[in-house]
């Protein structure tokens, strides 16, 4: 049997997600809010409801996986020590998985598409970051379309830059999805041409569980470098 715990503090949005089962027959339960604040107070609570909703204790989980960014410093920071100490505690490997992929895979889970581009940003200092992905049978390939991914949209010449990048993506069917659609009015982008997914959608840890079943499975987890990781802070 495999048992994985997620969790998300990164955005507004705070989550954590189950997965368990045996031999590709996996179920996910998980537990969403937006909450903005307060994360270290709903996260532990959420881990004991899920586990025991499936019966499970927490010492045969298999490992731990958190949202590493790019997203909130204190949130990222919370679910990050949350997971170390969970991870500590029950002597199992830890992930840190990017939030931008999980949106990827949230799209492509909802809506059968498999060119996307996944979007935050931090409205209080101007700073977006996006990264494109190819989704194909379930796995996550990031395109290396781009020669940047994080602009700062109060320096007018990164705004010219991710203007004329957005208009190319644009005309080649990339998907958007992510919150950080919102700001793309700020920087002239005609929005009415876009594939616009979802402008609502936040990392969510059910989907973050499956990125990590992957790796977990792959037996990829030796095979992440310190820096992949690391947590990836954009709200400064």
């Amino acid at each position: 049997m495999i048992t994985i715990i997620a969790i998300d503090a990164s955005t507004i949005a705070c989550s954590v997600a189950l997965l368990y089962g045996y031999n590709n027959n996996y179920s996910i339960i998980g537990c969403y809010e937006i909450i903005n604040k307060k994360q270290m107070y709903k996260i532990i609570p959420m881990v004991n409801i899920l586990l025991y909703k499936a019966g499970i204790n927490i010492k045969k989980i298999d490992c731990i996986a958190y949202g590493k960014g790019p997203g909130s410093f204190t949130g990222i920071k919370i679910a990050s020590s949350i997971a170390q100490g969970l991870a500590l505690g029950v002597d199992c490997p830890l992930f840190a998985i990017s939030t931008l992929e999980a949106i990827a895979l949230n799209a492509w889970h909802k809506y059968n598409v498999k060119y996307i581009i996944s979007i935050i940003n931090n409205t209080l200092n101007q700073v977006l970051f996006l990264s494109l992905f190819k989704i194909n049978n379930k796995f996550i390939l990031p395109l290396p379309i781009i020669s940047k991914n994080i602009f700062f949209l109060k320096n007018k010449k990164e705004c010219f830059f991710l203007k004329k990048i957005l208009d190319n993506l644009i005309k080649k069917n990339f998907f958007f999805m992510g919150s950080g659609l919102y700001i793309l009015n700020t920087i002239k982008i005609n929005t009415s041409i876009i594939n616009m997914i979802d402008i609502n959608c936040e990392p969510d840890a059910a989907y973050i569980v499956r990125i990590a079943a992957k790796l977990f499975l792959s037996g990829s987890f030796n095979k992440l470098s310190f820096l992949e990781k690391l947590p990836c802070y954009l709200y400064i």
